[in-house]
């Protein structure tokens, strides 16, 4: 296990310095890292899954499409798989030390050619012609866009600028729904309540994780780059700036979001239509998570925009806002979960049932959106120019302060 771990740990390491080899910005450097953890580790695997849904011939995944998995040589660590396919682990340990050597030798061959400074190709330039075109529109469609947008509020077009960025929700709904769809073709039919839960599961995550960004990228940047200093020396009022970035994302999410909706409304109903014998659970479960989506929204809009003031970047911003609201209540629902079932299990009680895990998911999760977005709303609409000007003032730690007696500002 130890082996697995600090192999993991170097793999993931790799992965970090050959992606910053390639990229200057911190937000792109992030993308990129999850995107090649997940062409490295989660690629192979999912075309063996692919290959076992779609030929009968093939009962069994391949093997060797897992050994670039650090899950698999995990999974492999354990007394009785390792008797039976310790040649597997091995060489799952090896591929992933293998690829972890690659990557760095990819990136010292990288950065001798990277670091600098060049000129900008013709038929690069061209393509970034063309990807501003379709991101922003031409110049007339951008004269009449900005028109239309700085008679409503000066900070949303700022915020809007980016016309694709609707669309893009629009493409990810209709590839969940291909997705799903393909995925409800190739496995058991009986297994409909599964595909829609674990749809719901996915749909739900990726919408809050991507209004978490969007809301705490433009003050964060605007933050980084000292562009929010020159905003609140114009006539824009902190209420301008916050309702110009709501109706920002409104425009990007709201109608996805009201389709997101309404579409597990209609899978709530195919579960319970289907007389399931936990009908009554489900029904209550579903209704549950979707209030849960909406609280968890709005909560994430200002607790994001509010860290995007006081973060040193976009990334520490978005971090932050997603740990609070959706990390955080599952961590304390785990935590008492786990010291209910010892209470239990010590005191020979029966187990609470459902309802209470439901209950206790439900009402953590509204705790923390409540707590933590009542205090960051409030912190936006009182202490706006105070947390965008914090990064001019030196504060000193609480370690420095406790040892030198001054009180931390």
């Amino acid at each position: 296990m130890v082996l697995v771990l600090v192999n993991t740990f170097l793999f993931s390491l790799a992965i970090g310095i050959f992606v910053s080899a390639l990229c200057r910005d911190a937000r792109r450097a992030f993308a990129g890292n999850f995107f090649v953890l997940l062409l490295l580790a989660a690629g192979p695997p999912a075309i063996a899954g692919a290959i076992m849904y779609s030929s009968s011939s093939a009962p069994a995944p391949i093997p060797q499409l897992f050994y670039s998995c650090p899950v698999y040589s995990f999974y492999l660590y354990l007394d009785d798989h390792y008797k039976v396919d310790y040649d597997h682990f091995w060489w799952s340990i090896a591929v992933t030390q293998g690829l972890t050597w690659l990557l760095l030798l990819l990136a010292a061959w990288l950065v001798p050619y990277t670091w600098q400074d060049k000129a900008s190709g013709l038929a690069k330039i061209r393509w970034r012609d063309r990807w501003q075109v379709w991101n922003y529109g031409d110049a007339a469609q951008r004269r009449t866009f900005r028109k239309r947008l700085l008679d409503l509020n000066a900070f949303y077009w700022l915020a809007a600028r980016a016309r694709l960025k609707p669309a893009q929700v629009w493409i990810f709904l209709v590839f969940m729904a291909g997705w799903w769809l393909y995925v409800w073709l190739k496995t058991d039919r009986n297994m409909l309540n599964e595909s829609l839960i674990l749809t719901a599961l996915i749909l739900n995550s990726s919408l809050k994780t991507w209004i978490a960004i969007e809301a705490a990228q433009r003050l964060a940047e605007d933050q980084t780059a000292g562009a929010l200093e020159l905003l609140l020396s114009t006539p824009l009022t902190v209420r301008d700036i916050l309702h110009g970035q709501l109706l920002a994302l409104r425009r990007q999410f709201l109608k996805p979001l009201f389709v997101a909706v309404v579409v597990e409304l209609v899978f709530m109903w195919i579960i319970v239509r289907r007389g399931s014998p936990d009908g009554h659970r489900m029904l209550k479960t579903w209704l549950a998570g979707i209030f849960i989506l909406l609280t968890d929204i709005l909560a994430l809009i200002w607790v994001a925009m509010a860290a995007g003031l006081s973060a040193r970047s976009p990334n520490q911003a978005i971090i932050s806002a997603i740990f609070r609201i959706l990390l955080l209540p599952w961590a304390a629902f785990g935590g008492l979960a786990i010291l209910d079932n010892l209470r239990c299990a010590l005191l020979a009680l029966p187990d609470p049932g459902w309802k209470f895990y439901l209950n206790l998911w439900f009402w953590s999760s509204l705790g923390t959106d409540v707590a933590f977005g009542l205090f960051a709303w409030r912190r936006l609409n009182t202490r706006f120019r105070e947390l965008a000007r914090q990064r001019f003032s030196s504060r000193p730690g609480r370690f420095s302060s406790w040892s030198s007696g001054r009180p931390a500002q």
